[in-house]
């Protein structure tokens, strides 16, 4: 944004290469929901493409379908009497993206997640090395926006 609406858009450029749950759920956890918190919006709308899960043929990311619920259901405990608006906008792999919408749908009716999938158990190793990358980006993009969003400029 400019004039009175800087800082109000808040981008967290991630890496294909370095971006799966784990660095999703500190994206979420460092920079999105404190400002979003922060913010107190009367109405959370949510974009939701799912080209960046695993599986994805464009978004080349790994994020899980039971990542895109638990974040769903994040934004909805953020503000438990604020609407939250889903409205589905891409995802090029059919399966993958009916896989994500459904863990998202079954956040918003309250429904438990599915287990996960035993065979992702090996992106927690690869996920590890991708954490030192993104770390670096996530401090940078708290330093930006800290002026505009003081909860940014208190350590993670």
């Amino acid at each position: 944004g400019a004039g009175a609406g800087a800082g109000y858009t808040v981008n967290v450029p991630l890496e294909a290469a370095d971006s799966g749950d784990r660095v999703y759920r500190s994206a979420m956890q460092r920079i999105i929901l404190p400002v979003a918190k922060a913010f107190n919006p009367e109405l959370v709308l949510v974009s939701a493409g799912f080209d960046a899960a695993l599986g994805d043929p464009l978004g080349g990311m790994s994020v899980t379908s039971g990542m895109f619920g638990e974040m769903t259901r994040e934004l909805m405990a953020l503000a438990p009497n604020t609407p939250l608006v889903l409205a589905l906008e891409g995802g090029y792999n059919v399966e993958v993206t009916a896989e994500c919408a459904r863990e998202c749908v079954r956040a918003l009716l309250g429904e438990p997640p599915a287990p996960p999938d035993p065979q992702l158990q090996t992106l927690s190793a690869w996920e590890s090395g991708a954490m030192e990358h993104a770390d670096k980006t996530l401090a940078e993009v708290a330093t930006l926006y800290a002026p505009f969003w003081p909860v940014l400029a208190a350590p993670p």
